[in-house]
């Protein structure tokens, strides 16, 4: 395969995985938005079940996300989400991500989910402009 697709995979690998790492908090935390933020385009969507209770997908801008991941009682339980395994294809300055994932609380409860990452390269550097999840 081309080294250069190569290395831009690894970038975009980069930015994905930071957006798993920085949702992670202890009990009382708080995920850094700051830098999960400045990982997305402004206009961002995503369309995602937030809990795994809920009963249908949400379709939210980056700033309702910020304040429906922290309900449930989930800032005094602590979260995180581990990544699992990818699929990553570039075409250009557009990429997508498939990206298997745990959603780990705080009570020993793990539930698989399926995030879709769609990425856009722009001024040298890849940011997300959509998310689309839901339970495996």
């Amino acid at each position: 395969m081309n080294r250069a697709i190569e290395k831009e995979k690894q970038i975009i690998n980069d930015v994905v995985e930071k957006a798993y790492d920085v949702l992670a908090f202890p009990p009382g935390g708080m995920p850094k938005w700051d830098v999960f933020m400045s990982l997305f385009y402004e206009s961002a969507q995503l369309s995602l079940r937030v809990f795994p209770q809920d009963k249908e997908i949400s379709l939210l801008t980056l700033v309702e996300y910020t304040k429906a991941q922290m309900g449930n009682h989930l800032q005094e339980e602590g979260y995180s989400e581990s990544p699992v395994s990818n699929d990553i294809e570039v075409i250009g300055d557009i990429a997508w991500v498939r990206q298997h994932f745990i959603m780990n609380f705080s009570n020993g409860r793990k539930t698989h989910a399926m995030d879709i990452f769609l990425l856009v390269k722009k001024d040298d550097r890849w940011k997300i402009i959509s998310v689309a999840s839901d339970m495996l």
